[in-house]
């Protein structure tokens, strides 16, 4: 019983044994194979840079075979998949030749890996100038500034984009909108960038993106006593109106309110029509910059009229 169980002993040992040496043997087998030199061909996508604007590129090659070379080890470590080669369209007229770009396109690869070949070697490509056409921004932002508070100043940059693409595409369009954007109980200045919903046909445009900026202000409520002009009167008579003045309400930034008086409104009353009349309505002509919510207190005067 005794034998039995040290024969199965050195069994398992000797199966034991085998499997290392196995794995170990298969081990330098793979590191071998990963040291020696090897050729692979990975496609590479060709793109084009430096294109001016309003111009595209005409190219029938838009990917390149490459051959490579490397050991195991490097081409199995790297990444070789959705490589992309930028031909620069200033730098090369038309064409693209591989001997003559080989340091810049060996860089696409870690220095363990070797460029042979591509191909085709030689890229040629026409850039054509597409049409254009200006057209206004459409803004769509919504700001409401918190009560009490209001915008002084704003300004939305640029006003106009170039739209690039084919006639039948951009002889149709007007304005190009931006995306909403939604800005509730703003209390301080605010700026930023919104983005252009540029339609799916277009080619290029100018600007993708455009900028906004809002001065916001504390405002306050203020009323002044202004007087009211006659306009229109009739030749060889004389008009009296009651009231002779009335009040305007407005709200104005803290900081123009010193600025303001009562000089800065034009109020008249319109005399030309006056048959079968009793009251005259009041007009407001003239407003200063800045302000909001104007109102005159009083619609409307009554009115006599005098002959000379």
């Amino acid at each position: 019983m005794n034998n039995k169980k040290i024969l199965s002993f050195f069994q398992q040992k000797t199966f034991r044994f085998f499997m290392l040496a196995l794995f170990v043997s298969l081990l330098m087998w793979f590191m071998i194979n990963l040291s020696k030199e090897y050729t692979k061909t990975v496609p590479v996508k060709i793109t084009f840079k430096k294109i001016a604007p309003g111009y595209l590129i005409n190219c029938k090659d838009t990917i390149v075979i490459t051959k490579i070379q490397g050991t195991g080890f490097s081409l199995w470590s790297n990444s070789l998949k959705k490589k992309q080669y930028a031909i620069n369209v200033k730098d090369n007229k038309k064409t693209w030749n591989w001997q003559q770009n080989q340091y810049a396109f060996q860089q696409l690869f870690p220095k363990n890996i070797k460029v042979l070949n591509v191909i085709p070697a030689t890229i040629s490509f026409t850039p054509f100038k597409l049409l254009n056409k200006k057209v206004k921004v459409q803004y769509q932002i919504k700001l409401q500034p918190q009560l009490g508070y209001g915008v002084t100043e704003y300004k939305l940059q640029p006003d106009s984009v170039t739209v690039y693409g084919y006639e039948t595409v951009i002889k149709d369009i007007k304005t190009i909108k931006t995306d909403s954007l939604l800005l509730n109980n703003v209390v301080a200045n605010v700026s930023g960038k919104v983005r252009l919903q540029i339609p799916e046909k277009v080619l290029q445009v100018s600007e993708k993106e455009i900028s906004y900026q809002y001065t916001i202000e504390r405002y306050t409520q203020g009323k002044f006593l202004v007087p009211i002009q006659l306009v229109n009167v009739p030749e060889n008579s004389n008009v009296t109106i009651f009231p002779k003045q009335v009040r305007v309400q407005f709200e104005s930034p803290l900081s123009l309110f010193e600025n303001y008086q009562s000089e800065h409104f034009m109020l008249t009353v319109d005399c030309s029509n006056l048959e079968n009349k009793t009251t005259l309505p009041i007009v407001l002509k003239e407003i200063p910059d800045g302000m909001k919510n104007v109102r005159v207190l009083k619609k409307s005067v009554t009115f006599l009229v005098l002959k000379k």
